[in-house]
């Protein structure tokens, strides 16, 4: 019984080193998944504050391009209006002459 009892300490002694080790592992593995959790996270949270920067100028840049609309419709109607006067101004002027 001694003899038994002798040769199972030692492999007590293994199975209790190869479970430290294990829970050492595991240990490393939860920290480095969390570490990466929290980086994907970080990276997330950076991206959506680009899409909202984005959406902002995007939003911005059709409200300018809506004045530039409109802009382009009142010169177009102003110039029009002077084409008009000019027209009517050569016409009075060649029936003067």
């Amino acid at each position: 019984m001694q003899k038994s009892m002798n040769q199972m300490i030692p492999l007590a002694n293994q199975l209790n080193g190869l479970n430290n080790k294990l829970v050492s592992q595991i240990t490393c593995e939860q920290k480095s998944h969390a570490d990466l959790n929290a980086k994907q996270l970080k990276e997330i949270e950076s991206l959506k504050s680009t899409v909202k920067s984005l959406e902002s100028i995007i939003s911005l840049m059709q409200k300018d391009s809506s004045l530039k609309d409109s802009d382009i419709i009142s010169l177009g109607t102003k110039i029009n209006e002077l084409e008009a006067e000019l027209e009517q101004a050569y016409y009075s002027n060649h029936l003067v002459d």
